[in-house]
């Protein structure tokens, strides 16, 4: 897949995932800091960086974020997914598995 590919499949990803969590594509891009906006901003870094061979320079500004902001969403992500106590963002990222 082309750079210029994954880019547009990233935009998909974003769709699916403000989808999921009914939202507006517009509200995730914003600056906008309310929870459900946040999480759906930092699923949608995570599985960017995860089905796509973009790196977070290149997220970042597909997504109009700093390079920190997409590692900190990964590295978020990636940490509720091992927290034993939590299975909410366990079955929330399998959900969007299955539909991205």
């Amino acid at each position: 897949m082309s750079k210029e590919e994954q880019k547009e499949y990233a935009i998909e990803i974003a769709e699916k995932v403000c989808n999921y969590y009914q939202i507006k594509y517009g509200q995730m891009m914003s600056k906008y800091r309310g929870e459900e906006v946040t999480l759906a901003r930092q699923m949608t870094m995570y599985f960017t960086k995860e089905k796509t061979e973009l790196n977070s320079e290149e997220i970042a500004k597909l997504f109009n974020r700093d390079r920190t902001t997409v590692l900190h969403s990964i590295s978020k992500i990636r940490g509720q997914l091992s927290n034993k106590f939590d299975d909410t963002i366990k079955k929330d990222v399998f959900n969007l598995n299955v539909l991205i």
